[in-house]
C-alpha cells in the first residue's frame, strides 16, 4: 500500500473523523485497508489515517487486524529516521481499527527516479554518473533503513517501490519513508495475542505465502518461517534492477508478473548496455536465487554507500573505516577532510569516519613520535654501555662491579653526547607536538563548521517546522472558508426559490389588478348610466328605448 501527494478526489467518505482526525480525502487502498489524507484537530498537523475494512474474510479477520494492530510496535522497534513514523493506534476494542501516522508528500521509489533521470527533479537533465549516484544514493537509505530492522529479527517480506515513498520537500535533498509493516515478520513480542497456537514464534500462519510479485523472493513461495532478511535484499535488488535498467517494475506487479532471473537481467544488460562493475556485481549478488548466497542487507548498505559517492578514495576509505578501522594516510586524509567540505549530505558512517578517524591517525602519529624516541634513548645507551665494556675489558678486570665502577667516568664523560641526543629527542619531539596541535586545530576548525552547518540546518527545521505549521493553519482556514462557501450557496439557492415564488405571487397579482381595473371601469359605466336614467325620470322625459336597454342591460 503506498500514499502520496492527495488527489483531487470527490468520493464520498465513509466517516466525517476517526479519533481525532478529520478525514479530506482518500489517498491509497490496499487488499485490508485504505489509506486517507486527514487533519489532527488538536495540532492542525496533516497526517495518513490507515483504516481496517470491514468486509475481510472471517477466517483471516483476527490475524490481519492482530498484524494491523502491530505495525505501531514494530515501526518503533526499528526506531530509524527512513521508517515511517506512526503517531497513534486505537485501542483493541475500537471500531473502526486504525493508525495515524506521518503523512509523506511524496513518490514511490520507481516513479521518482523516472522523474530524476527526466530532468523534472533538477534545473537540468542530470548525467549517467548522476542518475547511478541518485540511486545509490536511495538504495542505501532503504538498505540502512532495513539493515536496522534486520537487526531485531523484523523482516519486511513486501519491500516494493509503492512502499518505499521519496520525499522531496524544496530545496533539499531527497529522502526515503518506507511504509507498510503489515507482513512483516516480527518477533511475536511485539504483537498483543492471548494465544496464537497456530503460529510460529515469528508470528506467521503456517503454510502462508506472503509478498507481492515481482519483488517476491523464491523462497517467500514455501515455508513462510524459513523466510529470512534475505527476501529483502531480493527485493531491493529488483527494485534497484528497475531503476537501472529501465525495467517498469510496477507494471510487472499489476499483472502479478515475477522475474525470470537470470534470465531478464542478462537480456537487459544486452539491450540497456553493461552496468559499471561495481553496480553489476553488487545486482547480480543480490539477485541470486539462493538466499545463502547472497549478501547481508548491511553489506548492501556499504557497497551502496561507497556507489553513491563520485570519489571513489572517499568512498573506499570510509568502507575500509566500517569494515576494519582502517585509516588512511596523512596525506589522502587532508584530500579527503577538504572532499567533505564539499559535501552536501553525509551518511552515518561517514559522519563517524569524519569525526573519529582523524583523531585516530593523530593518536598513531603521536604513538610513532613517542616510540621513535624511546628508540633513540636505548640506542644512545647502548652505546655508552659498549663503550663501558671495552674500558673494562682493556683495564684487565673481570668483576662486573669492577667494570660499572670503571666505566663510570666514561658516562658521566658522556653525560653531554646524551644530554645532546635528548635535546633533539625534545626538539622533534616538541615539532611533532606542533604539527599535532596544528592538525588538532584544524579539525576543531572542521568541527565548528560542522556545528554551524548542523545549526543552519537545525534553524531550517524550525523553519520548515513553521512553514508547515502555517500551512496547516491555512488549510484548516480554506476548509473553514469553503464549509462557509457552501452555506452561502445553499442560502442563496434559497433565496432564489423564494424570489420565483414571489415572481409567480407578482404575476397573479398583476392579472388580478388588470381585472380589477376592467371591473371598475364597467362599473363607472354603469354609474354614469343610472344617473342618466335618474335624470331623465326626474325631468319626466323618458330616454331613448336603446339608452335604456343598455342601462338595464349594464345593471
Amino acid at each position: 500500500m503506498s500514499y502520496s501527494a492527495p488527489p483531487l478526489n470527490e468520493a464520498p467518505l465513509p466517516y466525517d473523523t476517526i479519533g481525532r482526525y478529520r478525514l479530506i480525502q482518500r489517498v491509497g487502498e490496499g487488499a485490508f485497508a485504505e489509506v486517507y489524507f486527514a487533519r489532527d484537530e488538536e495540532s492542525l498537523a496533516p497526517v495518513a489515517v490507515k483504516v481496517l475494512k470491514d468486509d475481510i474474510d472471517p477466517s483471516i479477520r483476527e490475524q490481519v487486524r492482530v498484524r494491523f494492530l502491530a505495525e505501531e510496535k514494530i515501526t518503533r522497534a526499528i526506531q530509524h529516521p527512513y521508517v515511517i513514523h506512526i503517531r497513534e493506534t486505537s485501542a483493541a476494542e475500537v471500531r473502526p481499527c486504525f493508525l495515524a501516522m506521518d503523512f509523506v508528500a511524496g513518490r514511490p521509489f520507481t516513479e521518482h527516479l523516472s522523474r530524476f533521470r527526466a530532468g523534472r527533479m533538477t534545473p537540468e537533465k542530470p548525467g549517467k554518473n548522476e542518475y547511478f549516484g541518485e540511486v545509490a544514493r536511495l538504495g542505501h537509505q532503504v538498505a540502512s533503513a532495513m539493515a536496522a530492522a534486520h537487526a531485531r529479527d523484523i523482516v519486511h517480506r513486501d519491500l516494493k517501490p509503492e512502499n518505499v515513498l521519496v520525499s522531496c520537500a524544496h530545496d533539499a535533498l531527497a529522502e526515503v519513508r518506507i511504509l507498510d509493516f503489515g507482513i512483516a515478520k516480527a518477533p511475536v513480542e511485539l504483537f498483543s495475542v492471548a494465544a496464537a497456537t497456530s503460529v510460529t514464534r515469528y508470528w506467521t500462519e503456517l503454510g502462508t505465502v506472503m509478498g507481492s510479485p515481482p519483488c517476491m523472493a523464491p523462497e517467500q513461495c514455501g515455508a513462510a518461517q524459513a523466510v529470512s532478511g534475505k527476501a529483502d535484499v531480493f527485493a531491493l535488488g529488483v527494485m534497484l534492477f528497475g531503476a537501472l535498467l529501465g525495467v517498469d517494475i510496477q507494471s510487472l506487479e499489476q499483472s502479478s508478473s515475477q522475474l525470470d532471473l537470470p534470465r531478464d537481467l542478462e537480456t537487459s544488460l544486452a539491450l540497456r548496455g553493461p552496468l559499471p562493475e561495481g553496480w553489476e556485481r553488487l545486482l547480480r549478488a543480490m539477485l541470486e536465487l539462493d538466499p545463502a548466497l547472497r549478501p547481508d542487507m548491511s553489506e548492501v548498505a556499504l557497497c551502496l554507500q561507497r556507489l553513491a559517492r563520485a570519489d571513489e578514495a572517499f568512498g573506499a576509505a570510509v568502507e575500509a573505516w566500517v569494515r576494519q578501522r582502517r585509516v588512511p594516510s596523512a596525506r589522502q586524509l587532508g584530500r579527503i577532510m577538504t572532499t567533505l567540505d564539499e559535501a552536501t549530505y553525509l551518511t552515518e558512517d561517514e559522519r563517524d569516519f569524519a569525526k573519529s578517524a582523524p583523531l585516530q591517525r593523530l593518536a598513531s602519529m603521536r604513538s610513532r613520535l613517542a616510540f621513535a624516541t624511546t628508540v633513540a634513548a636505548l640506542a644512545g645507551a647502548c652505546a655508552l654501555g659498549g663503550a663501558a665494556l671495552v674500558a673494562g675489558g682493556w683495564l684487565g678486570t673481570s668483576s662486573p662491579r669492577l667494570t660499572l665502577a670503571a666505566s663510570r667516568p666514561l658516562f658521566e664523560a658522556a653525560a653531554p653526547a646524551v644530554g645532546s641526543e635528548r635535546a633533539s629527542a625534545v626538539l622533534s619531539n616538541s615539532a611533532a607536538d606542533a604539527r599535532t596541535r596544528d592538525a588538532k586545530r584544524e579539525l576543531f576548525q572542521e568541527r565548528d563548521r560542522a556545528q554551524k552547518a548542523e545549526a543552519l540546518v537545525q534553524e531550517g527545521r524550525v523553519e520548515l517546522d513553521g512553514v508547515r505549521a502555517k500551512l496547516a493553519r491555512a488549510e484548516a482556514r480554506a476548509g473553514a472558508l469553503e464549509s462557509d462557501v457552501r452555506e452561502r450557496d445553499q442560502k442563496l439557492a434559497e433565496q432564489r426559490l423564494a424570489l420565483e415564488r414571489c415572481e409567480g405571487d407578482s404575476e397573479r397579482l398583476l392579472a388580478c389588478r388588470q381585472e380589477t381595473a376592467v371591473k371598475s371601469q364597467e362599473l363607472v359605466e354603469t354609474t354614469q348610466r343610472l344617473q342618466i336614467c335618474n335624470k331623465s325620470l326626474r325631468g319626466g322625459s323618458v330616454p331613448p328605448t336603446g339608452d335604456l336597454e343598455l342601462g338595464m342591460s349594464s345593471q
